[in-house]
Order: C-alpha cells, then sequence, then structure tokens
C-alpha cells in the first residue's frame, strides 16, 4: 500500500511512513530532528487522507 505507506529516503536508507500506526505522543518521546519531510507534504498529506477518509 504505497499510498497508505510512503517511502522516503533519509542519509542514503529507505524508511517507511507507518502512517496506520499514527498516534498521539508527547513531544518529550520523540528524539532529534533528523530532516525537513516537507518537500513530501503532497505524500504525507495524501497517506493521511486514505486513512481517515478512505480516499
Amino acid at each position: 500500500m504505497a499510498r497508505l505507506n510512503p517511502q522516503f529516503t533519509i542519509a542514503g536508507k529507505p524508511y517507511i511512513m507507518a502512517t496506520q500506526l499514527m498516534a498521539a505522543i508527547p513531544r518529550t518521546e520523540i528524539g532529534e530532528l533528523i530532516t525537513d519531510l516537507s518537500s513530501h507534504g503532497d505524500q504525507i498529506t495524501a497517506a493521511t487522507d486514505f486513512l481517515f477518509q478512505g480516499f
């Protein structure tokens, strides 16, 4: 399900966004910033739309 779980390459390594595992967590549980994925905003929005709306 590429649309639900887009893949991003960070420092030469592939990472898959597990949209369906998204949850609210305290900011203190999030590590340091590794990269900026804002250029992939359309993919991220499409994944969350698909998860919540089915389109």
